[in-house]
C-alpha cells in the first residue's frame, strides 16, 4: 500500500469501524454466499486486501446472527435493491440495522421480529440546523434513552444490538471481506435504511 493511501481499520476497541450495519438472525441457515445472492450483492468478490478506493463489505457470523457491515462510501446504505431484499427477509428472520452520519450525528435504526417491523426510528440532522425526528414507529428500545440527539449515537446503537443477543466483540469473530471497484453516481443510489436524506460521499 502506498504511504499516501489510508484505509480505515476494520475494528477498533473490539467493534467494527463502520457507518452502517445489518444483522440477520439466521441461526446458521444461510451461508455467506447464499446471503450475498439473496441481497443482490454477487458482484462483490472475496478479497481480504482492500484497495483505497474499493467498495467493500464485511461479513461475520456469531452462530445466531449474520453480520453485514458497510464501507465509508455508504455503499449498502444507498443500495435500494439490497435494502428492499433485506426487508423482505424480515418475513423469515429477525433483522436489525442501524447507520450513523459521516459528518453529523444523524442516525437511523430498524428492527424486524415475528415477521413484521417492530421499530423504526430516524434522527436526521441534514434537514434542519437542530435536527429532526423524521420517522418514529413502534416501541423504543430501553437503551435508546442513552442517545442524546445531537451527540454521538454509535455506542448506544451497538448496545442495542448487544441487547438483542448480537455478538459485538469483533475480536472474537472471523471477518470476511468482499470488495468491488468503486463506481461513482451509481444508478441504484437511494435514501438509506429508513428513507433518510443524508448524502453519501461524492
Amino acid at each position: 500500500m502506498k504511504m499516501s493511501e489510508y484505509l480505515p481499520p476494520l475494528v477498533r476497541d473490539g467493534r467494527r469501524v463502520t457507518p452502517c450495519c445489518f444483522f440477520l438472525k439466521t441461526r446458521g441457515e444461510l451461508t455467506e454466499t447464499a446471503l450475498l445472492s439473496e441481497l443482490g450483492l454477487t458482484d462483490f468478490k472475496s478479497e481480504q486486501n482492500r484497495a483505497q478506493f474499493d467498495e467493500y463489505i464485511v461479513l461475520a457470523d456469531d452462530g445466531e446472527w449474520i453480520h453485514l457491515s458497510d464501507d465509508w462510501f455508504y455503499t449498502l446504505w444507498h443500495d435500494t435493491t439490497m435494502l428492499r431484499r433485506f426487508r423482505a427477509m424480515g418475513r423469515r428472520y429477525d433483522l436489525f440495522a442501524f447507520s450513523i452520519g459521516d459528518t453529523d450525528c444523524s442516525f437511523d435504526l430498524e428492527y424486524w421480529a415475528l415477521g413484521d417491523i417492530q421499530r423504526r426510528f430516524v434522527w436526521d440532522e441534514s434537514v434542519s440546523e437542530t435536527g429532526k425526528v423524521t420517522c418514529d414507529v413502534g416501541q423504543a428500545f430501553p437503551k435508546e434513552q442513552q442517545i442524546i440527539h445531537g451527540k454521538e449515537p454509535k455506542d448506544a446503537l451497538w448496545d442495542i444490538a448487544s441487547s438483542l443477543g448480537i455478538q459485538t466483540d469483533y475480536e472474537s469473530l472471523e471477518m470476511l471481506v468482499y470488495t468491488r471497484p468503486h463506481l461513482r453516481n451509481r444508478k441504484d443510489a437511494g435514501k438509506g435504511i429508513c428513507g433518510g436524506t443524508r448524502p453519501g460521499p461524492t
